[in-house]
């Protein structure tokens, strides 16, 4: 049996996911049971992460004081971790053989406390953003720079439409004000063929 340490490192934003496993198979493809580590590997893809084993141990017990020294409050309270409970717990299997469970009910509390933390600090965050980029966005507005937003733009594709004629094998790109009387002779809207833009 192998017990390790390994970290689990968001490549997009770094942030990190620090536990602990046991297998008899290290190409078993773990790859963590954070609850937060599980929603983001869906948000960003399983291909933006990095999994690196840190340690091996002889046993669970140094395995999970180990984990207990570098999981500890300041860690799990930490925006740039993903985990949400303290180390060196152990599994779900090891803490129902426990003889008392009443424990269990304080750290499903303080982890969903933690949860709500780093959820409220990353809805904060994304305001703030959507905030500066508004601001950014405005000022990008009166300086010019944002033309297809000022009053009076006109988009090209609302001037041009392309107009096809299957006695031809054409097809145009023209203006609107010219599309009657190509209707009048034959051609229809949409576009058929391949063909360089007038």
């Amino acid at each position: 049996m192998y017990y390790y340490l390994y970290k689990i490192t968001n490549l997009l934003n770094s942030k990190i996911y620090i536990g602990v496993h046991q297998t008899s198979n290290l190409n078993d493809n773990y790859f963590g049971s954070g609850l937060n580590l599980k929603r983001a590997i869906k948000k960003y893809g399983k291909e933006n992460f990095s999994k690196e084993i840190l340690e091996f141990f002889n046993s669970p017990e140094l395995m999970f004081q180990k984990e207990k020294e570098l999981v500890n409050e300041d860690f799990v309270k930490s925006q740039n971790t993903y985990n949400l409970k303290q180390g060196g717990i152990g599994s779900f299997a090891y803490i129902n053989s426990l003889p008392n469970q009443g424990h269990r009910t304080g750290q499903q509390r303080e982890a969903s406390k933690i949860a709500a933390d780093k959820l409220k600090y990353d809805i904060e965050h994304r305001a703030k953003f959507v905030e500066k980029m508004t601001i950014s966005n405005r000022k990008r507005v009166e300086r010019g720079e944002m033309y297809w937003q000022q009053p009076g733009y006109i988009n090209p594709a609302t001037v041009r439409r392309w107009i096809s004629n299957d006695l031809q094998y054409k097809s145009l790109y023209v203006h609107t004000d010219k599309i009657d009387s190509y209707l009048k002779s034959g051609w229809y809207l949409g576009r058929k063929y391949k063909q360089v833009k007038k």
